[in-house]
């Protein structure tokens, strides 16, 4: 009945049994394990886990001015210390970076729950929190950029465009 990971593959333990070790994917797929490889690989036992991890880079627009990326910064840092499911003494909200046109902050917070359902509930809860932070200080968020460099045959046939046109409005 544990959630396990083993030769990255998420799966729950169904039987152990003298040769081989039976356990079923997230997918709902059976799937066989000989006992001699599993001693050979390591296996992480989730169902043991009392914390999971929230990791990411989020990105502010530089068109925000630096109060409102500081202001957002510390809100979000009061609401992560003071919610009663994040680990405060591991938590951490920093800008990471500027790069092209957005301010890196990275988020770095440890969910107290050992379900990985009640995990997801409280993340979700706090990125709208965070989104509700952002928006209150009329901030806004880093859209990814992308250069295309046209070549001569990609360029718009001026006729082509025009004849285009012609037929769509009759």
């Amino acid at each position: 009945g544990d959630d396990c990971l083993i030769s990255g593959r998420y799966v729950t333990i169904q039987n152990v049994g003298l040769r081989s070790t039976a356990a079923m994917t997230r997918e709902g797929t059976d799937i066989s394990f000989p006992n001699g490889m599993l001693v050979q690989n390591s296996i992480e036992n989730l169902s043991r886990r009392n914390k999971f991890l929230i990791l990411t880079t989020l990105c502010l627009s530089s068109r925000c001015s630096l109060e409102q990326v500081q202001y957002v910064i510390a809100r979000v840092r009061e609401m992560l210390y003071s919610h009663s499911r994040v680990e405060q003494k591991s938590a951490r909200f920093r800008m990471t970076g500027v790069q092209g046109l957005s301010y890196n902050i990275e988020l770095f917070a440890y969910v107290l729950s050992g379900d990985y359902a009640d995990f997801t509930a409280i993340q979700e809860d706090i990125f709208f929190r965070i989104t509700s932070i952002v928006e209150s200080a009329g901030a806004s968020w880093a859209l990814p950029g992308q250069l295309s460099f046209p070549t001569p045959n990609q360029l718009i046939d001026e006729d082509k465009a025009a004849s285009a046109q012609r037929v769509v409005q009759e």
